[in-house]
């Protein structure tokens, strides 16, 4: 059998505002398969003059890997109340930053 290397874990980004965002991420990823667990995150300096529309974001993690597959391969570039959804696949920063720093290297 082949074992992916990705993530069960899911990094949603640019949510809409609602009053409830771990019941909207629960709602929206729970079809694709079972989750063990959902957190909504509250942007950085979120004040009502500095406030960001689609600035919130959150985390989903699938207790298997086809359900996060299934999600990120149908929901990410998707538009939820006038949005465009980045649902990826959760990475640690230590990935993310030598990603970013390949880049410069040529």
């Amino acid at each position: 059998a082949v074992v992916s290397t990705q993530s069960t874990g899911i990094y949603v980004g640019n949510l809409p505002e609602t009053s409830c965002k771990q019941c909207l991420l629960y709602q929206l990823f729970s079809p694709y398969g079972a989750i063990a667990s959902v957190k909504a995150m509250e942007p950085k300096n979120n004040t009502t003059d500095n406030f960001t529309p689609g600035s919130w974001f959150g985390f989903v993690n699938y207790v298997e890997q086809a359900g996060a597959d299934m999600a990120v391969s149908t929901l990410h570039k998707s538009t939820l109340d006038g949005q465009m959804l980045k649902v990826v696949y959760k990475t640690n920063k230590w990935d993310r930053m030598k990603t970013k720093n390949n880049m410069f290297n040529l």
